[in-house]
């Protein structure tokens, strides 16, 4: 036959053990007092000297399945390329528009349009102050003071600084800054938000 046991516990036992577990943590108050003091002052010196960030979102929906492209070839038009109408929907079929979205010549071009008409001021030239690159390359002769404000909406005129300026900005906001998803797997909802700490670079980048 098996010995079965049953663990009991008396209600003084159960007494003794709080008592026991309240006076260990009365001797260890100090060090509470001291974890809960640090975590709070991180918490606040965290708040306080964190940056704000600001997040321009976008949507669409994507209609794969027309034959032509469609209202997509009218948006294509608007960043300079001419996919015709009947090339087919395949260029923007599966994840190629998330790509798209996301590459080099959207990004650069979409750099180059204009912050406001009066000072000529281009996005990127509002991007290298938001990075601080204006400042780090104050000792640097080749790109200190360098800036888009006579450079086209095109790249076929940009010097060779302006042009490696560009490449860098746009792998920093491939990486950091933009996010290009669909809103449901597989589905035809797609989202490109821009996140940086200038409100006004956000919305207008996206």
């Amino acid at each position: 036959m098996e010995d079965k046991r049953e663990d009991s516990y008396s209600l003084t036992e159960l007494f003794d053990s709080l008592l026991s577990y309240t006076t260990y943590l009365r001797r260890k108050w100090l060090t509470m007092v001291l974890i809960i003091s640090v975590t709070v002052s991180a918490g606040i010196l965290y708040y306080f000297i964190q940056k704000p960030k600001y997040e321009a979102s976008c949507t669409f929906i994507l209609e794969e399945k027309q034959s032509g492209l469609g209202s997509l070839s009218g948006l294509a038009s608007q960043f300079g390329f001419d996919f015709g109408g009947n090339s087919g929907g395949s260029l923007f079929a599966g994840d190629n528009i998330l790509e798209i979205l996301k590459s080099k010549t959207i990004i650069r071009t979409v750099l180059l349009s204009g912050v406001d008409s009066n000072s000529g001021k281009k996005l990127i030239d509002q991007f290298i102050e938001l990075k601080g690159w204006d400042k780090d390359w104050e000792d640097n002769p080749r790109l200190k003071g360098i800036n888009f404000s006579t450079a086209g909406t095109g790249t076929q005129h940009l010097s060779l600084q302006q042009d490696s300026v560009l490449g860098v900005a746009h792998k920093a906001l491939v990486e950091k800054h933009i996010v290009v998803e669909r809103m449901i797997k597989k589905g035809s909802l797609v989202r490109v938000s821009v996140i940086s700490a200038n409100e006004i670079f956000s919305k207008l980048m996206a």
